[in-house]
């Protein structure tokens, strides 16, 4: 063995002294701790290193078909009461996930009104500009849907009622029938028919 590689060896193994093996300083604390099977010298098992951890145990809950099922058999009385019993609240519930589902289309639908993300990649704030970028695309929809909300409310629901629109010059509070228009109205029972589009529901 040529002269130099003898010794370290020697130092890589370690020295034997009364019996006791001596590690030497360089070797790290792990590899010092476990013996040539690899395991510890008090007999305590080293952490492991698998690669893929198991997954953790799934939450106990309803599934997504459960929760479909529970909104196909809501009860709605056509007559609700003063305080908003169970049914109704969860199809408040479900209409509110139903605008959240909605937002995050539009916002996330890049070129949108020609806003894209790409002009938000090369800047130093990415997150943030692409944040308000997709919020931007939302409120261009929102005011679009505010002139498509006007034009469905005049050429559906005011055909379907029996009294006069308003004109401006009428909407003063010497006209008797601009200040007491709201007491001559009656209860509109809706149905599926009537109802818009969800982009124009958010409005009513």
């Amino acid at each position: 063995m040529p002269l130099g590689l003898g010794k370290l060896k020697d130092s890589l193994k370690g020295e034997v002294s009364n019996g006791t093996s001596v590690q030497p300083e360089n070797v790290a604390p792990v590899a010092a701790a476990a013996n040539g099977n690899g395991e510890s010298s008090n007999n305590e098992a080293l952490p492991s290193y698998a690669v893929n951890d198991p997954l953790p145990e799934p939450i106990d809950g309803p599934t997504a078909e459960a929760l479909s099922a529970a909104f196909s058999s809501l009860r709605l009385s056509d007559n609700p009461a003063a305080f908003p019993d169970t049914d109704t609240c969860l199809a408040h519930l479900k209409l509110l996930s139903t605008f959240h589902v909605l937002k995050e289309d539009i916002g996330y639908t890049d070129g949108l009104f020609n806003l894209w993300d790409a002009k938000c990649e090369l800047l130093d704030n990415r997150d943030e500009s692409l944040a308000k970028m997709r919020e931007k695309r939302w409120v261009l929809y929102i005011a679009r849907a505010v002139e498509r909300f006007e034009t469905w409310w005049l050429n559906v629901l005011c055909n379907r009622e029996v009294s006069k629109r308003l004109e401006g010059q009428e909407m003063r509070a010497n006209v008797l029938k601009f200040m007491e228009f709201t007491k001559r109205g009656r209860v509109q029972k809706w149905s599926t028919s009537m109802l818009p589009p969800i982009g124009m529901i958010v409005f009513l």
